[in-house]
């Protein structure tokens, strides 16, 4: 799984600089939608029954943050708005044992520039429904041993950033947030799973 998510942000950064092609600071450009697609790091904090791991001692860590599709529509010359797919993951290793825990925010976000579109200082809010899912593989396993799902919950994403024009139209993209998520269980509502994270992320708004 760690080998999976580090091919992927390694091929998204290679399409990056491909897309990006040409290098002009001042080459920027209103579009009426824009996409954007980041990747970055994310320290979680849990709370409930997985609050045992924000301590535990770990043989291996791994945390991912994601923005893996954003769709944004121009509504003036300072913000945009559309919907997003955002994740964070943590694995965890222990004694051949490994935990995974991944949560999935599915919702609106909203972009707005101090300056100009994709150009500058910028503050984002995201908000919608979420998904958590943890899994558990057991040493010598190939197999997952047991695995959960939460959804029914809602995430909250709050941050800003700059973007660093580099070609008309298209910018890089550095963001710092804080996000919040809940899910219950399909089978007891009652029984909920929370977090809390600080991201940052690198990506192409274009």
């Amino acid at each position: 799984m760690k080998n999976l998510l580090s091919a992927l942000i390694v091929l998204f950064f290679i399409s990056s600089t491909n897309l990006l092609g040409g290098f002009s600071e001042n080459s920027t450009q209103t579009e009426s939608w824009y996409l954007m697609m980041g990747a970055g790091a994310s320290i979680s904090e849990y709370h409930d029954f997985l609050e045992t791991y924000n301590s535990s001692n770990k043989d291996k860590y791994a945390s991912v943050n994601v923005d893996i599709i954003g769709l944004y529509f121009l509504v003036n010359h300072n913000l945009i708005l559309g919907p997003i797919l955002n994740t964070s993951g943590d694995l965890y290793e222990k004694s051949g044992n490994e935990l995974s825990i991944f949560r999935f925010t599915f919702g609106a976000s909203a972009k707005y520039f101090l300056n100009e579109i994709n150009k500058g200082i910028f503050f984002r809010g995201d908000f919608g429904i979420s998904k958590m899912v943890v899994s558990t593989k057991g040493k010598g396993e190939d197999k997952e041993l047991r695995g959960a799902n939460w959804g029914g919950g809602y995430g909250l994403l709050i941050g800003g950033g700059y973007a660093y024009p580099v070609n008309t139209g298209t910018s890089i993209v550095f963001t710092g947030s804080y996000a919040y998520r809940t899910g219950d269980t399909d089978d007891n509502p009652s029984f909920t799973l929370s977090s809390s994270s600080l991201n940052l992320t690198i990506g192409v708004l274009w």
